[in-house]
């Protein structure tokens, strides 16, 4: 595969348009434009309505890397033993039942939209506070999916840093996922547009997330198209300072922190071990004994205790400012009516 020069050279390729210019366009009598917002999407069960995050005409979305791992899978899948498996889905457990007491989401349980709840995507959260899941990242924003395929995460800094030249290629995928919105039977749609929630990261990022099976390989997906580029420090740099160095995609909350006890936690509950077993016996096939749970928490360094140790976790909920949050929202949902005839 023909790597481009770098990656504004793809981008000229793909001819990616500027966005939020303002300008207007009609196709076939259906007039939109370029600006984005949060835009209404009935979910497919037509149980809540989803806030997507961008442009409203958006029909190809994007995931950047720095590298091409040759497969692209889930967070999930990438577990390389069967402990790292089991911890996965055990912390992936114990941060979506913490979530379930965060006031922000109790208060959304509150707020409706054409008499019908908004849709709290839990795990599409979990993705994005760092969890593992069966999901990948994709986004409409095109220069948003730039910042995650020229920025290399440094464990030591704790911070995005611009990638330099070097003979690793750059990846950009391509996806039309149109296909991907409607379930299939029992399964639900792979597509998932996570958009706005009531936590900063997803609606900065223009979130959405395809949620592959296991095993599956996202780059072999239907319509998926893989795209590599050379690395150039002064292309990685540029797109370093547009978005700050990731602070305008990854703003502070304080359920960055919550996330960040989760991934540190080194004590579980009987309840929780159970629940992490059901879904790795979903997942495997194969159900755990006792014996296996206690091995593998051993290996992760995790013990055993009586009681949950989340609780109580100080959120340090600002009610004032999520309300102000609300109305902003409120003021960026665009809509687009239907009429039966």
């Amino acid at each position: 595969m023909t790597a481009f020069k770098n990656l504004n050279a793809l981008k000229t390729h793909l001819q990616i348009p500027p966005i939020n210019t303002g300008e207007r366009f009609n196709y076939r009598g259906i007039v939109f434009d370029d600006i984005e917002g949060l835009h209404t999407m009935g979910s497919a069960d037509a149980s809540c309505v989803h806030l997507r995050a961008g442009v409203e005409w958006a029909l190809v979305e994007y995931r950047g890397q720095v590298c091409d791992y040759g497969e692209c899978l889930s967070g999930l899948d990438r577990c390389q033993t069967d402990a790292d498996l089991f911890d996965a889905l055990l912390r992936n457990g114990v941060f979506e039942a913490g979530l379930q007491t965060h006031p922000a989401l109790v208060r959304m349980r509150r707020v409706t939209f054409d008499e019908k709840p908004f849709c709290i995507d839990q795990q599409g959260v979990a993705q994005h506070y760092g969890l593992a899941t069966d999901y990948v990242d994709i986004t409409p924003n095109f220069d948003v999916a730039s910042f995650f395929a020229t920025q290399q995460w440094n464990d030591k800094t704790q911070r995005y840093e611009p990638m330099q030249a070097c003979l690793k290629k750059g990846v950009m995928y391509r996806i039309t996922p149109a296909i991907a919105i409607l379930p299939h039977g029992d399964e639900p749609p792979a597509y998932t547009p996570i958009g706005w929630q009531p936590f900063e990261r997803p609606e900065q990022q223009r979130a959405n997330g395809y949620r592959l099976a296991v095993g599956e390989d996202f780059s072999k997906v239907q319509t998926v198209t893989k795209f590599r580029f050379d690395h150039n420090w002064e292309v990685s740099k540029q797109i370093y300072d547009q978005f700050e160095g990731g602070d305008l995609l990854f703003p502070h909350d304080p359920l960055a922190e919550f996330a960040d006890h989760v991934k540190a936690l080194t004590h579980f509950t009987q309840a929780q071990i159970n629940e992490a077993s059901e879904k790795f016996a979903r997942r495997k096939g194969l159900t755990p004994d006792n014996e296996t749970h206690q091995a593998w928490l051993t290996q992760k360094g995790c013990c055993l205790v009586d009681e949950n140790t989340l609780t109580p976790f100080n959120w340090r909920f600002d009610e004032h400012a999520f309300e102000q949050k609300l109305e902003e929202m409120s003021k960026q949902i665009r809509v687009r009516r239907t009429i039966s005839v």
